[in-house]
Parts: structure tokens; sequence; C-alpha cells
């Protein structure tokens, strides 16, 4: 695999880990009737 490839697959994976977590964060501070 290309250098380059690998490095944006890494760092799609870090943006969805990030989403999920605010996702998470999110609903816990505002609740589960959101």
């Amino acid at each position: 695999m290309h250098f380059k490839q690998k490095l944006r697959w890494k760092y799609r994976a870090v943006i969805d880990i990030i989403n999920v977590v605010s996702f998470i964060c999110e609903r816990n501070l505002y609740g589960y009737d959101k």
C-alpha cells in the first residue's frame, strides 16, 4: 500500500472515532430524549 494512502486511512479512522466520541458525549449531555 502507498504510504500516503495508508496515512489517509489512518486519518479517516481517527476522524470516525472522534465523530463517534463527540456523538456519544452530546447524547450524554443532552439526554436520550433528543
